[in-house]
């Protein structure tokens, strides 16, 4: 059974025109991004990103912060509150899982 380690309330980035309100949840082995309701009615799907594809985590940006979840495929982009301790939150999780690939957060 998964657990959720901790949720938070983000607006996630399909594309640069396209975004979508929900929730991201870091969960034991991956991160899920769960859209709302009313995304999913207009065809919005769940964002699954395991964290053994995850080669980046921080937070850039100066008027509007975004945290970025990078992979070898892409880039993901979230917005909502309280960022910074989202990106440590799903550090911390990925530290846990394999100390000695950590990716480093990009200097600001």
């Amino acid at each position: 059974m998964e657990t959720t380690v901790n949720e938070f309330k983000v607006t996630y980035y399909v594309g640069i025109m396209l975004a979508q309100g929900g929730t991201l949840k870091i969960m034991d082995d991956h991160l899920l991004f769960v859209p709302r309701n009313i995304e999913k009615a207009m065809g919005a799907s769940d964002v699954e990103i395991p964290y053994s594809q995850i080669k980046l985590v921080d937070v850039t940006g100066t008027i509007t912060e975004s945290l970025m979840v990078r992979t070898q495929e892409k880039a993901h982009r979230f917005v909502g509150s309280d960022l910074p301790k989202v990106c440590e939150e799903i550090n911390r999780v990925l530290a846990r899982i394999n100390p000695a690939a950590v990716p480093a957060a990009s200097p600001q």
